[in-house]
């Protein structure tokens, strides 16, 4: 249900102090993404706000742009994370990518595939720069998707045992995003402004939110031990890379790649890799199985296997209002 009402909606960033603004526009790394969003997200004012005073675009432009350095990191770490569960499992489908992952990291998982896909547009910050900004306060998942991501911004909201081959002033050379807690003030007074939701529902939903960012803080920390397995399996005879019978580019003068050399191995070496690549693969896809099972309760293996002799096969409804 949409957060509009008889006063005017305000950005959930219009409440930012002087100061705040000023820590978020001099982070290097914010500058950067900036200047990269300056050239590749369009300029595209919708006919209620094209009408707005320069200054007001220009401010909507910031907003939007910090909304942006706020959510795509949680995108980008949905796609790895996705990415990686397609790997291990050796299957595309959506319903079935949670299987490599468990507990919390699960649910988080699937928290992340109901978002992003209901608020694709949003999460990708398209269209009109004013109203996806102000689109933040529409739904609950909005809300909770962006109170969500400034907390994982934050300091304290790294993994937990994660090795990091930077030593601090490595890092601290590097530029980067700077923390988005600080937007949370003003996220917590346009909620309380806010017609529809108005005060007190801010701490619930930051409840919810904080219960959801252990979740991905988990969910990292699987993909670090995914990450490793995949990497460890035998090469995919269709992976990227030198495969056995691809072709080899003699690479000639001026760039002409157009001749080939064909590298082939004999028929029983090729048989006895195929046979170590689906042995790798069968190995890999019984790993992530019963690392999933090991974690459902005697209670939930008997009503699986309940509903599947009943019909057949189980479907899974979907809700993100936990």
């Amino acid at each position: 249900m949409s957060a509009q009402g008889t006063a005017t909606p305000q950005s959930p960033f219009a409440f930012l102090r002087p100061a705040e603004l000023d820590t978020i526009c001099s982070s290097s790394g914010f500058q950067i993404l900036r200047t990269y969003l300056a050239t590749t997200l369009p300029v595209d004012f919708c006919a209620e706000h094209a009408y707005d005073s320069s200054e007001m675009q220009l401010t909507w432009l910031l907003h939007r742009d910090i909304l942006h350095a706020m959510i795509m990191p949680v995108v980008e770490l949905y796609k790895e994370a996705s990415t990686l569960a397609a790997a291990a499992l050796c299957s595309q489908r959506p319903d079935e990518l949670e299987v490599a992952y468990r507990g919390e990291a699960r649910f988080a998982f699937l928290w992340l595939q109901c978002f992003i896909t209901e608020e694709e547009d949003w999460c990708h910050t398209r269209g009109c720069p004013a109203c996806n900004t102000l689109q933040t306060l529409a739904t609950e998942l909005t809300i909770r998707g962006a109170i969500t991501a400034a907390l994982l911004s934050g300091k304290d909201a790294s993994v937990p045992d994660t090795p990091s081959s930077e030593t601090e002033s490595e890092a601290e050379d590097q530029p980067s995003l700077p923390d988005f807690t600080i937007v949370l003030g003003s996220l917590e007074q346009a909620m309380d402004n806010d017609p529809f939701w108005g005060p007190g529902y801010y701490a619930q939903t930051l409840a919810r939110s904080k219960r959801l960012m252990a979740g991905i803080q988990e969910l990292m920390s699987q993909c670090q031990v995914l990450e490793s397995l995949v990497s460890s399996a035998p090469p995919s005879p269709s992976a990227n890379g030198l495969g056995r019978g691809h072709a080899v580019d003699m690479l000639r003068p001026h760039g002409d790649t157009s001749k080939e050399m064909k590298l082939k191995k004999g028929a029983v070496a090729r048989r006895q890799a195929k046979l170590k690549d689906e042995q790798g693969a069968m190995i890999m896809r019984m790993a992530l199985q019963t690392w999933s099972a090991v974690h459902l309760s005697q209670r939930q293996r008997s009503r699986l296997k309940a509903a599947i002799k009943q019909d057949g096969r189980v479907g899974r409804k979907r809700t993100c209002t936990t």
